[in-house]
């Protein structure tokens, strides 16, 4: 499900960061069924700084359908198959004009859903998914 703050932008407007285009990688982040405890309630741009202080990245949002296909694929047969059901991750390195994007997978709808913020807003069920890039 894309909402209406997506849907104008997509596919040809949504910008990648922090990824040199072209360039192969090999992306490592923690294999959980939430967002990191430590980002709820953060807002991207702090996050976004916390991180590359670490110097860790978000995540795409490709990079975020891949892991949700594959953590599902591999826990389907559990009682929550689906990582972020109950929190929002923010995807610090993809963003539409001003905006920042935002996924969870929604239950009720059987879906991933995927928003639109902006960098300054925060909400307590909000946090982000670290990763760490390593170019080839």
């Amino acid at each position: 499900y894309l909402s209406d703050t997506v849907k104008p932008d997509f596919p040809d407007k949504i910008q990648t960061l922090n990824r040199t285009p072209g360039k192969p990688y090999l992306l490592f982040l923690k294999d959980t069924p939430e967002v990191d405890a430590e980002t709820l309630g953060k807002k991207a741009d702090q996050l976004r700084e916390l991180f590359n202080e670490q110097k860790l990245h978000g995540l795409t949002l490709q990079e975020y359908l891949i892991f949700q296909r594959d953590y599902t694929e591999r826990h389907k047969t559990e009682d929550r198959p689906h990582p972020d059901t109950k929190h929002w991750t923010w995807l610090l390195d993809s963003e539409v004009p001003g905006r920042v994007l935002g996924a969870y997978w929604g239950p009720d709808y059987r879906q991933v859903g995927v928003h639109s913020f902006t960098s300054d807003d925060a909400d307590p069920s909000w946090g982000a998914r670290s990763s760490a890039i390593f170019e080839l």
